[in-house]
């Protein structure tokens, strides 16, 4: 089997093609990435010599590209994607930007797909799509969880974004099969999950950018209180949920009831319902709890100031203004996709947290560039890559 990774070289794509590689032997993987600054060969670098790993550098809203790599795919995991809420907020440009690559680029992906014929025709019998739990807007402080009923509510660019790419995948099952055949031609599924936390991970998200910060002598700094609270899934984990709808996932949808209030009665209607897998941990805390928790694990003190009160330096964490849009919880109801494909978590947060601390401790040879925003060029099957390894002037702030 041949399965083609888009953002492949980026954090979640890189762990993704290092787990299938050593868990599946007969298989093989192509990469194509774009190499923008969230993705770097660098994950990929123990990997160039396998014979079963091809790297293509792309665009995925190159039309011609993608005929012809998903012609040559099994399976299709969409992965590619602008994934940072606050460089969504950063002006017009920037919406384009992730409207162009998360919307227009999952579309022309799935084009490329359906232009090789029907599923008996055609190679590639899944197109598994990555979204995000941020679709769905903001939980408040209790005990819901988002689930396969919640609404779409999308707050800022970035999720608005997905959403709408969630709506495409979904979409061309309809493109495909028409309404009469919805189980015989389908072809997409969707993945949602919460924030994921592990190694190979952009040091502009919370975790990599703390733990790194703390390595160098730097203050933790953390949005408004700090009271926000987010779940955090082990990439691990998370690999073998994909690992799981690629080997016993369903595509394409069914008609599901969808309950309605008409004239003071409860009514059923029938409803087409795309198939989507939600994968969480359960392991729920604020944004100052996981700092207070990274610190504690790397053996700091913690002392908490506001800003101007660091006269001194000594504070090790910093609360700073709070961004324009800050969903205040997300949570996942993963229990639909624990019944269907068996699937639970392995890992609970400290875990998790210890595995990510002590690989950036061994790796500042990987991260530092990233953070000094130098230019990175590697050789890469006889070929030479050049990437952008930017956060020079960016990544001062908490990001979760």
């Amino acid at each position: 089997m041949r399965i083609l990774v888009t953002g492949g070289a980026g954090f979640i794509g890189s762990n993704f093609v290092h787990y299938w590689l050593a868990h599946h032997p007969q298989d093989e993987i192509t990469v194509l990435d774009l190499l923008t600054y969230a993705g770097n060969l660098d994950n990929l670098r123990d990997l160039q010599s396998n014979r079963r790993l091809t790297f293509v550098k792309g665009d995925i809203r190159d039309y011609q590209l993608d005929r012809e790599l998903v012609g040559q795919a099994d399976i299709v995991l969409h992965l590619a994607a602008e994934t940072h809420v606050d460089r969504s907020l950063l002006g017009p440009e920037a919406e384009r930007q992730f409207w162009e690559t998360n919307v227009e680029g999952t579309n022309t992906l799935l084009k490329a797909v359906v232009s090789h014929g029907g599923a008996s025709k055609r190679r590639t019998q899944k197109f598994i799509h990555m979204s995000t739990d941020e679709v769905w807007g903001e939980l408040p402080f209790d005990e819901t969880k988002f689930d396969l009923e919640t609404p779409l509510d999308p707050r800022q660019p970035y999720s608005a974004s997905k959403a709408e790419a969630q709506i495409t995948a979904h979409s061309w099952n309809h493109f495909i099969d028409g309404y009469d055949t919805l189980q015989e031609d389908a072809i997409s599924a969707v993945v949602n999950c919460t924030n994921v936390v592990g190694e190979y991970q952009f040091p502009e998200k919370f975790i990599p950018l703390s733990v790194t910060n703390v390595l160098e002598g730097k203050p933790i700094r953390v949005y408004g209180d700090g009271i926000n609270v987010r779940e955090w899934i082990y990439i691990g984990d998370l690999c073998r949920g994909f690992e799981a709808v690629i080997e016993n996932g369903r595509v394409g949808g069914s008609f599901g009831p969808y309950k309605i209030i008409k004239d003071g009665r409860e009514q059923a209607i029938p409803v087409w319902q795309g198939h989507r897998y939600l994968f969480g941990s359960g392991e729920e805390t604020t944004n100052m709890e996981l700092a207070k928790t990274i610190l504690r694990m790397m053996d700091k003190p913690i002392e908490i100031a506001k800003p101007g009160e660091d006269t001194e330096g000594k504070a090790t964490i910093h609360l700073v203004g709070d961004r324009p849009i800050h969903d205040l919880r997300y949570a996942i109801d993963y229990s639909q996709t624990t019944r269907e494909l068996g699937w639970k978590p392995e890992y609970k947060l400290e875990q998790s947290l210890q595995r990510t601390i002590d690989w950036y401790k061994r790796n500042p040879q990987w991260w530092r560039p990233l953070k000094e925003g130098k230019r990175v060029v590697f050789e890469w099957g006889g070929n030479t890559v050049s990437q952008e390894g930017s956060m020079a002037g960016y990544g001062k702030e908490a990001r979760v």
